[in-house]
């Protein structure tokens, strides 16, 4: 235990071993390169987000279709546009690249009415006074969203209204419908509170920085 009135050790860099290091810069990897530098503070701050002709991002971009051709549901794991969009923003994707941004806006257009049609928002039961309602769906379209440069949109908005209507009386959220449960859910609580840092700090909302 560090005495009292003692300095603090600065934390130090954990050390990553030459191969793995070689594997994580490989100008080969693009997106593996530009996430790595970025994480590692080498990267400079206002670098763009992987493009469209990088493997990875270019898979993400390609609409999923089923055996008859017809688009999966948006929720599909983990095809369905829903998680493609979550995955082009934690790659950090470059939402600006015309590309990009028209498979952004295409594919939260789907996912929008999904998480927000009438059949879903009324299926949302409040039990004892709470809100049962996955929000981990609505709220990761809402960041992804966010990330990829589609902070502006009043669906987005609507979305948040929604959360906040959701909201457990200690501060998260929990679709568990059992009258018992009566605390909220790590794994439904962390999505939202990660989408409402990065919702008001976009353009300018509040000081954090969006995450």
């Amino acid at each position: 235990m560090t005495p009292t009135g003692a300095a603090r050790a600065a934390p130090s860099t954990p050390a990553i071993d030459e191969p793995t290091r070689a594997w994580l810069l490989d100008p080969a990897s693009a997106t593996t390169r530009r996430l790595a530098m970025a994480r590692l503070g080498l990267a400079a701050p206002d670098e763009p987000g992987p493009t469209a002709d990088e493997p990875w991002i270019r898979t993400l971009l390609a609409d999923a279709a089923g055996d008859d051709g017809s688009p999966v549901h948006p929720y599909q794991k983990w095809r369905g546009v829903h998680w493609r969009l979550v995955s082009l923003a934690e790659l950090d994707a470059d939402g600006t690249e015309p590309a990009i941004a028209a498979a952004v806006a295409h594919g939260f257009d789907r996912v929008s009415s999904w998480v927000s049609s009438v059949s879903r928002i009324n299926a949302s039961r409040s039990i004892e006074g709470r809100v049962r309602q996955c929000a981990s769906m609505d709220v990761n379209a809402a960041w992804a969203a966010t990330r990829l440069g589609l902070g502006d949109d009043p669906r987005v908005a609507d979305i948040v209204e929604r959360l906040i209507g959701w909201q457990w009386p200690d501060g998260g959220w929990n679709c568990d419908k059992r009258p018992g449960c009566d605390h909220a859910s790590f794994n439904e609580s962390l999505p939202p509170l990660r989408a409402l840092v990065a919702w008001a700090g976009s353009s300018g909302r509040c000081t954090y920085r969006p995450i």
